[in-house]
């Protein structure tokens, strides 16, 4: 879960998030890590916040990359296929009182302010809050009703809001962290020309919270999205098993340059670092691995059990469909007969 503040008036929006992301396992909330984004500024001076499933929320900010319009209706739609499609490929995905997405959008519009609001718990309803005084204060996420409580107490109409909204902003989070809200608060301020300021600052435990990693120097981390990460002396990302993304699991390794040199997904590809497909299959007994080589074209390799030979295998390579080049027979031992046609 995650904390969303805004304050509305009728020059400028500020609109805050904090960065944690969390677990619920058997009924109890866990501390994933503190480096999740969930406010985005898109190229139209769109301010997006996205709660929810932390997978959910960054495969819609992928999708939005992809196109030119970025209004509401396309934001709506993205989000929309985006979680239909995590619920057909992970039908008994139980998500807890965790929302799959929940997006909260701050803009102009024609010189005003408004945000809109919709999640997948109320089946997307569209919800628009335009300005009806001199400001509004909107929370959504966890903690909501009490940073809105705090929030109406300390804000005034006229504080400025570098000198008197960032500090109250900071104050909310900072009293209100625990293991589902915390790590950064993130700030952004606009008008209607678009962003105008991004405030970062920590937002401190008031005490111990409980996390997957209690070892700040371990190497290997468990995500937010149901997988393990392997990390070096660097933190680079060298291996991760779960889910690589759009709900398909399986496992990947990068070499000290972070390029992708095996990736094994769970539709039964294998993919080697310039993305070529291999594939297992069984048929009448025999192991088959069928892959094509990166140097020439139409490659195929086929290893498989020799027939008539106990022990040994086989290998098959065609540099065209059709036409053999090379078969080679080795023991299991490896020790046995080779030999080339």
């Amino acid at each position: 879960m995650s904390l969303c503040i805004a304050i509305m008036t009728q020059k400028e929006i500020a609109i805050s998030a904090d960065s944690r992301a969390c677990r619920e396992i058997s009924g109890e909330k866990y501390a994933v890590s503190d480096d999740a984004q969930k406010l985005h500024v898109l190229n139209d001076g769109k301010v997006v916040f996205f709660g929810g499933l932390q997978i959910t929320g960054e495969k819609i900010i992928v999708e939005l990359s992809k196109v030119q319009e970025t209004s509401i209706d396309a934001i709506m739609e993205i989000s929309k296929r985006v979680v239909n499609d995590f619920k057909v490929q992970n039908p008994n995905y139980d998500a807890g009182d965790t929302r799959l997405t929940d997006i909260t959008v701050a803009c102009f519009e024609q010189g005003r302010p408004v945000i809109y609001n919709f999640s997948d718990f109320d089946r997307f309803e569209l919800k628009k809050i335009e300005l009806k005084t001199s400001f509004s204060i909107i929370t959504c996420g966890s903690h909501c009703r009490q940073a809105q409580g705090i929030a109406c107490k300390l804000y005034y109409e006229g504080m400025d809001m570098i000198t008197g909204v960032i500090p109250m902003f900071e104050f909310i989070y900072s009293t209100l962290v625990d293991e589902e809200m915390g790590g950064f608060l993130h700030l952004h301020v606009i008008d209607g020309r678009g962003a105008i300021l991004h405030h970062v600052a920590k937002i401190d435990d008031q005490e111990p919270v409980r996390r997957l990693n209690t070892n700040e120097d371990a190497r290997c981390v468990i995500t937010a999205e149901n997988g393990i990460q392997v990390l070096d002396a660097s933190d680079g990302e060298r291996v991760k098993i779960g889910d690589l993304g759009s709900g398909m699991y399986g496992m990947y390794l990068k070499n000290n340059q972070g390029i992708k040199t095996v990736n094994i997904s769970s539709n039964g590809n294998i993919l080697n670092g310039i993305n070529e497909p291999v594939t297992y299959y069984i048929k009448n007994t025999q192991a088959y691995y069928i892959t094509t080589c990166p140097n020439a074209n139409s490659n195929l390799i086929i290893f498989a059990k020799a027939d008539g030979v106990a022990g040994s295998y086989c290998y098959i390579r065609y540099v065209n469909p059709g036409v053999l080049t090379a078969n080679c027979s080795v023991a299991t031992t490896g020790s046995g007969t080779s030999a080339l046609v």
